[in-house]
């Protein structure tokens, strides 16, 4: 978890690879990492803030496990959209969301969503500039600095 955000990597020559190198699909893909991951961590975020604040009578915990298997797919689809550019911690952070929401109380998994959080939005961003779909104003903003 001691992962620092500016040395997030991700591995565009694979994903290049995988795709035969069409450029277009890669840029396609791209763009749906992009809008799709942070949509994603944050309804994660979401549904820790929910179960946290859960009630535990009867129906807050039906909620809480309804709840809590969409936290572990939400987890699950960060980490498939991550691996396919090879966005690593990203990817191993979701796997162990995903692992340790199906086994131990969510408060231990808090810290990990947040940190999931701060990471994807570098990854995003870095991913976002490597494939030129930001606008030249953005790029500007973003961390040029990426492996």
């Amino acid at each position: 978890m001691g992962t620092n955000p500016d040395e997030v990597t991700f591995d565009l020559e694979l994903t290049r690879r995988n795709f035969d190198h069409d450029e277009g699909l890669v840029r396609e893909i791209g763009g749906i990492f992009i809008e799709d991951v942070p949509q994603l961590v944050e309804q994660l975020s979401r549904l820790r803030d929910q179960l946290l604040s859960a009630n535990t009578d009867e129906q807050g915990v039906a909620q809480g496990a309804i709840a809590l298997r969409e936290a572990k797919r939400l987890a699950h689809s960060i980490k498939g959209l991550a691996a396919t550019f090879g966005a690593e911690p990203l990817v191993s952070l979701a796997q162990e969301i995903e692992e340790e929401l199906a086994c131990i109380p969510l408060e231990h998994s808090a810290a990990k969503i947040q940190r999931l959080a701060e990471i994807a939005v570098v990854t995003v961003g870095h991913l976002a500039v490597q494939l030129q779909l930001v606008k030249q104003d953005d790029k500007a903003a973003s961390d040029p600095r990426r492996r």
